[in-house]
């Protein structure tokens, strides 16, 4: 497991690794991997991690008594290191940390823990990395609770513009707040960026297919430097991307854009430099927005 053993046996290097003889035949992984993400503010959190088993063992406690001993620099996991990847910059624990993939590790104490993260993603679970080679450490005080037998991450909480990453094993819980912000974007287009988009559409909203097609009337405007489509007593803000004529929705609160799902672009269909429809698609390319400008 993902754990600094002594024992020098077989047995235990078979531990080690994950595997259990099977009389030659093909092995079986005692630790299985499982990935996990959640995404925020458009931002994803992700994490791919082995789940070891407590099998009737202290997970965290004093030499000779625990699988992780106090001080021991540890993966949260087995075999591969765990690894966490920020799509966007974001603040964890009060610390900046740069978007990116880094292998996770964590040295237990019977005080305040200390989490860190490591730029190389790709170690193994005893190439233990030394503390002043980390690129973020972040003290964390643990809280009891309810045994867990199988360890577990999950994200507890979620805001609109963060989450609570926890790290369950046997009674030991640790929960590292993280903070993405809001997207940094550019959402101001000129009028004459705009005119071509600008004017009401027939829109349909493509929901179960048993069920028909809710069609709205929205109506593209300008407002401030912002695009917005209306609709129902209902507002989003058009922010460009990179593509041309590709806008993300947002969703707004009191002129602030609360949620944006990049998965989810929407469309104008163009003719003669002027918007005649607008369309947007699923991830398997069945379309949930599709309509045409209205004369």
């Amino acid at each position: 497991m993902g754990c600094r053993w002594t024992l020098g046996t077989i047995g235990v290097g078979m531990v080690l690794s994950g595997l259990t003889p099977a009389d030659g035949r093909a092995q079986t992984r005692m630790s299985e991997r499982a990935t996990l993400s959640q995404m925020v503010s458009g931002a994803v959190i992700g994490l791919d991690y082995g789940r070891p088993q407590a099998r009737g063992r202290i997970p965290f406690g004093e030499r000779g008594q625990a699988v992780v001993r106090w001080g021991e620099v540890w993966t949260p996991g087995a075999n591969w290191a765990t690894t966490l990847e920020l799509s966007r910059d974001a603040t964890i624990e009060g610390t900046p940390v740069r978007k990116g993939k880094y292998s996770m590790w964590v040295a237990p104490a019977p005080g305040p823990w200390t989490v860190y993260f490591h730029a190389n993603p790709k170690l193994y679970h005893d190439q233990h990395p030394k503390p002043d080679s980390m690129a973020y450490a972040f003290p964390v005080t643990p809280v009891e609770g309810a045994a867990v037998e199988m360890l577990t991450f999950d994200f507890p909480r979620v805001t609109r513009t963060g989450a609570v990453l926890r790290l369950q094993w046997g009674t030991k819980s640790l929960n590292l707040a993280i903070e993405v912000g809001a997207p940094v974007m550019t959402r101001t287009i000129s009028a004459g960026q705009a005119a071509p988009y600008l004017g009401r559409y027939d829109l349909s909203f493509v929901g179960d297919r048993a069920e028909p097609a809710e069609r709205v009337t929205a109506e593209i405007v300008l407002r401030d430097g912002h695009l917005l489509m209306v609709m129902s007593g209902f507002e989003s803000e058009l922010v460009p991307t990179k593509v041309p004529d590709e806008f993300l929705m947002g969703f707004l609160d009191q002129g602030v854009i609360v949620d944006i799902d990049p998965e989810f672009p929407l469309r104008f269909r163009m003719a003669g430099g002027r918007a005649v429809g607008i369309t947007a698609k699923t991830n398997d390319g069945s379309e949930w927005i599709k309509g045409n400008r209205l004369p």
